[in-house]
């Protein structure tokens, strides 16, 4: 870590702190957590890439239901592009009698970091995923056929692309008015699994940012049908 990049860690990591005590959470000063993979498998933003490891995490209670939040790292390794005329990674050295030592070149690192929360709730809740889309990733979604659930909201399809292997499932727990309340949130990617709600982008969270994450999460939660409710508490 460069010295920019630990003053700007030591000032994030002073904000977050500040900001779980304000709301009566724990913040956990730990620098490298490897087990939230394991302890949440079924999320697949968690499984992106290599040194995979959570950091500035925070727990605590939002509207009655216990929160995990925090930064995530990962990286992704990728061959060095070559020189156009370069026949051979790295370089290799004739050792004589028909014995040659090649070393290749390392692989091209890139490191990423993005924010979460994760939400327990006490319902069965099933397999969901939603994710921000755009005339490009529907193309591309459309070209392949996987164009997800769609619903009468068109705005809605526009705007959102919607994964759920049960496809009434999806329509349960998306009726308009939570159609309509997601339009007017912040964009994030969001999954649901085994009573469990994550939400995430691809960069970091300010602290304002963390409680729209919780917000929007509640606010679905809040906009179940009671059918809906009635079916998941029986359960």
């Amino acid at each position: 870590m460069d010295l920019f990049s630990g003053v700007m860690y030591a000032i994030r990591l002073g904000q977050l702190n500040s900001f779980s005590q304000e709301r009566g959470w724990e913040f956990y000063h730990i620098l490298r957590d490897y087990s939230l993979e394991q302890r949440y498998p079924h999320f697949s933003c968690l499984r992106r890439g290599k040194d995979r490891f959570a950091y500035n995490i925070m727990s605590g209670q939002y509207e009655g239901y216990a929160l995990t939040a925090f930064d995530y790292h990962y990286h992704i390794e990728s061959r060095r592009k070559r020189p156009r005329h370069s026949t051979q990674p790295g370089f290799s050295v004739d050792l004589g009698h028909g014995f040659r030592f090649s070393v290749a070149d390392p692989p091209e690192v890139k490191h990423y970091e993005f924010s979460s929360v994760i939400l327990e709730t006490d319902l069965p809740l099933r397999s969901l995923s939603i994710r921000p889309s755009n005339a490009f990733m529907r193309g591309v979604s459309d070209f392949i056929g996987t164009s997800g659930v769609q619903f009468e909201l068109t705005e809605f399809n526009d705007q959102f692309h919607v994964d759920a292997p049960e496809t009434s499932w999806a329509f349960d727990v998306l009726p308009q008015k939570t159609l309509e309340f997601l339009l007017c949130c912040p964009r994030f990617s969001l999954q649901m699994e085994d009573g469990l709600i994550i939400v995430y982008r691809d960069n970091l969270f300010s602290p304002e940012e963390f409680i729209s994450a919780l917000d929007l999460m509640v606010g679905m939660l809040q906009r179940l049908p009671d059918y809906l409710l009635r079916e998941l508490q029986e359960q």
